[in-house]
């Protein structure tokens, strides 16, 4: 009974803390052509931050730069500004380790850039944001255009003749963007995404407990608040 009282104590202090954007989201949006693509997105949905802070890049050769920086959930790469104002990304992106900033850790992983939730000694607790845009329709002066490509950045649309266009002809668009948030979880230089079968080899000593609880309490793996909620209980005292 007492461990009952205290994973249910766990996982509401979890759910209290959880973010609440850390959920998958799907949206059409107003985009005209030659806007950059993250001005058509929310700040929280184009970056992993609101907003450009001062932060520390370290990379695999042990070395570090410091930058007014951000994580763009589209390309998932480095984006900071330089003196002048402008915007720029990042010319040694493969090398990068993991990104500190604004009081959070970014681990560079085959999934993206995974922010840290929590740490619990050599393991930690991730999630990867992820936005892919799907171009939907094209208005031009003959109407609408149906489209079906999917792209992370979008140009010029061809137009009704099928040559590109470069006029007020296919200027406005409505892309939908499907924003995917994944769990994942790092141990030493080991990264995976959260399963039940990856939990028990992050915490080999806990196999028994893991079986347990993940039917007690019919954790979703790939969720991410039901598997942090499930990281909670079973690294609680």
């Amino acid at each position: 009974m007492k461990l009952k009282f205290t994973m249910t104590a766990v996982i509401s202090l979890a759910a209290s803390v959880f973010p609440l954007m850390l959920v998958a989201q799907s949206q059409t949006i107003d985009y005209s052509k030659g806007q950059v693509l993250e001005d058509a997105l929310s700040d929280t949905v184009a970056f992993a931050l609101p907003e450009f802070v001062d932060g520390k890049i370290f990379f695999e050769d042990f070395s570090s730069s410091s930058a007014r920086l951000n994580i763009s959930n589209i390309d998932q790469c480095v984006k900071f500004i330089d003196t002048s104002g402008d915007t720029l990304s990042l010319v040694k992106e493969n090398e990068v380790k993991y990104v500190v900033a604004a009081n959070k850790t970014f681990y560079k992983t085959q999934f993206g850039y995974a922010q840290v939730l929590r740490f619990e000694g050599d393991c930690s607790f991730c999630f990867v944001k992820d936005v892919i845009v799907e171009q939907l329709q094209a208005m031009t002066s003959y109407g609408r255009l149906p489209a079906t490509s999917t792209a992370k950045t979008v140009n010029a649309l061809p137009d009704m003749g099928g040559t590109m266009n470069t006029s007020n002809v296919g200027k406005y668009m409505e892309l939908e963007y499907d924003m995917t948030v994944r769990p994942v979880l790092v141990k030493g230089n080991k990264i995976m995404l959260s399963s039940k079968k990856n939990f028990m080899k992050v915490f080999p000593e806990k196999k028994d407990l893991i079986k347990r609880l993940a039917d007690e309490m019919k954790t979703d793996f790939s969720d991410v608040r039901s598997a942090y909620e499930f990281f909670n209980a079973i690294t609680a005292k």
